[in-house]
């Protein structure tokens, strides 16, 4: 009786941010995470609703070892069309879905290049779904493969995968928290477009779904985020990764924290820098018609590693580290501009500012905005300012000599 409860109890928990419509819980399947995916073969739409099994969320509490059962199911549905997958889905479940807050959707990448315009239109249209869910898309490999993957650290998958990608968008910067508003606005809004984080499987996805992934030490399979999709016209253009996709970030002002690594001497990454604060503006302009843009971005930071000589107790030291910090955020961030511009991928909202300040131009302007946007002269300016070194003045390579 007491484990039985506690399964209602982490429901109820889920349900803090909606009472499902006053619906008695035992009517409802709790979606954690939906997968779309377009099948390689024969071109269907595969539609995938993971969904928690509360009982075994409670019965598996402070247990392990053998005889674990999953705490997920899943009902898998395919059609020609995306709604025809989606109802066939729904049809598999004996219970009416209902989308839990903390829900993610993945996007198999073959969706993604074909693209996402009706299956956002729909989606945003499902009763109970809400723009607050997160949205992936999966890198080379099946939506649902991403979804199934099991592991020790979260009874359900999905709310790993989602709790994997806000911290990586946290502490990296290299992804982007990205939630069902915004892409709609992305695909609806002018001069911008979407841009949505990118997971993908390390090791053997079909192994990562049994319970050998969860039992073993070293799993057979994992998911990791990384990377961005780059959209244009509701359609994946191309990929981002690593500094590329960090520059994104600085642009779009969505850094929170992440690690600037400096060359010394001849190690590449001797010295860390550690931006805790950044502030990116965008400023549209016009030269003779032509559309210009200007980014400025502040950085606060400071030093977390040293592995070099370096005297941390000079002023002009600080500063030299200092320009060199701006130096590689603004690498970055050119980079980040060059691979949208080749794409014509308006990801940062460069359309968007000029819509804004020069609403007239803009009207001139919008039909040709992806090509005009590949050609615009874009003008970085990075400003960093390191706080403090730490502890200590000196690396510990200089104090041990």
């Amino acid at each position: 009786m007491i484990k039985g409860r506690v399964g209602w109890v982490f429901l109820l928990l889920i349900l803090l941010c909606g009472c499902a419509d006053r619906q008695d819980i035992d009517t409802l399947a709790f979606v954690s995470g939906v997968a779309i995916d377009r099948m390689p073969d024969d071109e269907e739409y595969q539609v995938t609703f993971q969904i928690i099994n509360p009982a075994q969320i409670s019965t598996q509490t402070g247990k392990g070892g053998s005889g674990r059962k999953s705490t997920v199911t899943s009902y898998t549905g395919r059609g020609s069309s995306l709604s025809e997958a989606l109802q066939e889905a729904q049809s598999k479940s004996p219970r009416k879905l209902f989308f839990a807050h903390r829900q993610i959707w993945v996007i198999g990448e073959r969706v993604a290049r074909q693209g996402i315009q009706n299956l956002i239109d729909i989606t945003s249209r499902l009763q109970g779904g809400r723009l607050s869910m997160s949205i992936a898309v999966a890198k080379e490999a099946m939506a649902s493969d991403v979804l199934d993957v099991l592991t020790a650290m979260e009874q359900i998958p999905a709310f790993k995968l989602h709790r994997t990608l806000e911290e990586k968008a946290k502490q990296t910067g290299m992804v982007i928290r990205t939630e069902l508003d915004d892409v709609i606005h992305g695909l609806v809004d002018e001069g911008v477009e979407p841009v949505i984080s990118g997971v993908e499987i390390l090791g053997q996805a079909k192994k990562g779904e049994t319970e050998e992934n969860v039992t073993q030490t070293k799993p057979t399979a994992v998911v990791k985020a990384d990377g961005m999709a780059l959209f244009r016209q509701g359609r994946l253009r191309t990929w981002v990764a690593g500094k590329e996709a960090r520059g994104v970030n600085f642009i779009k002002d969505r850094i929170e924290n992440t690690l600037i690594q400096l060359p010394c001497q001849k190690n590449e990454d001797a010295i860390g820098i550690q931006i805790t604060q950044s502030k990116a503006k965008i400023r549209p302009s016009l030269n003779k018609g032509q559309p210009m843009f200007t980014i400025q971005v502040d950085t606060e930071g400071k030093i977390i590693e040293a592995n070099c000589q370096v005297n941390l107790e000079e002023n002009t030291e600080i500063r030299r580290l200092e320009k060199k910090t701006s130096d590689e955020i603004e690498k970055q961030i050119r980079t980040a501009i060059g691979s949208a511009q080749k794409v014509r991928a308006d990801v940062f909202g460069f359309g968007q500012t000029l819509h804004r300040k020069h609403p007239k131009e803009w009207t001139r302007m919008k039909q040709r905005w992806p090509q005009l946007f590949k050609k615009a002269q874009v003008q970085v300016q990075v400003k960093t300012e390191i706080e403090n070194t730490g502890l200590r003045t000196q690396p510990l390579l200089e104090l041990t000599r």
